[in-house]
């Protein structure tokens, strides 16, 4: 019975990687299509504005964690360590990547909006007002625009950030698979 057992029960683990392999693989089409249709897009004015040129890359990172981290953790998991170890730095990779430029994709919009209202309201208020300190607040997203607003400039601080993390937990689970580090 417990020799039935075990044999259900990888079964069951190598059907789940295998259908999570075919989802991962399925989603990375979509994603392939989506990007194909942002990247014919791309010049047009409100996919300029929306940062097209970042969606376009986390699109590439996260294909390239759907195609072969997923499948590669699955598979490397229930029968090959090296497999499941050459997921790890692809699948820490891709996905940090994929999140930290989704995150300033969307702090950057935030910028070019509050950027392009402090430009419209200074217009007017050089003439309501002769108040110093009221004009230097609205004139703070333009003093910053080459750094805070600076697309480069933000995407070196993400890459500053995700590349210690994927190093850090690429080294902590490999020392974990081979039993230096334990839970």
């Amino acid at each position: 019975l417990t020799a039935s057992m075990t044999s259900f029960t990888n079964h069951i683990s190598t059907y789940t990687a295998i259908s999570f392999c075919a989802l991962s693989w399925i989603l990375t089409i979509v994603l392939v299509f989506y990007a194909f249709k942002f990247y014919q897009y791309r010049t047009t004015t409100i996919y300029t504005k929306r940062r097209g040129d970042t969606v376009i890359l986390y699109t590439v990172f996260g294909c390239v964690f759907l195609s072969m981290a997923v499948p590669l953790f699955f598979i490397g998991t229930n029968t090959h360590r090296t497999l499941h170890i050459l997921s790890l730095p692809i699948g820490y990779s891709s996905f940090m990547l994929c999140i930290s430029l989704w995150f300033s994709r969307y702090y950057l919009m935030a910028y070019d909006i509050k950027d392009a209202q402090s430009r419209s309201s200074i217009e007017w208020k050089q003439y309501i007002t002769k108040d110093v300190q009221i004009l230097k607040d609205e004139m703070w997203y333009i003093r910053h625009r080459s750094t805070l607003g600076n697309a480069r400039y933000i995407y070196k601080r993400a890459l500053m950030v995700t590349v210690p993390m994927v190093v850090w937990l690429t080294t902590e689970d490999i020392l974990r698979i081979y039993g230096v580090l334990h839970a």
